[in-house]
């Protein structure tokens, strides 16, 4: 019923664990997100907020996103994120 992104990563970053510390050691250096790229739903649907909090998130630990795309919508969210993090952008249009 709908696609929210915010929490998807965010249950991602928490891998490792709840505290800073346990997330860089512990959790993955690489993700992996299909999507539309349009975040209907969780806290984040602005696309630039949605980037500009994963980038906050993420700063220390350089999770390497890379993200596939299903549709039109999911370019300008999902390159973004691939583009920030150092990963790679695939669409299936």
């Amino acid at each position: 019923g709908g696609t929210n992104i915010h929490d998807g990563l965010r249950e991602a970053l928490e891998l490792g664990g709840r505290e800073p510390l346990e997330r860089f050691e512990k959790g993955p250096d690489t993700l992996f997100l299909l999507s539309d790229g349009y975040p209907s739903r969780g806290k984040f649907r602005d696309i630039r907020r949605l980037r500009g909090w994963f980038r906050t998130e993420d700063r220390v630990r350089r999770i390497r996103v890379n993200t596939i795309g299903v549709g039109k919508q999911a370019e300008s969210l999902l390159k973004g994120l691939a583009d920030d993090s150092g990963g790679e952008f695939v669409s299936l249009k």
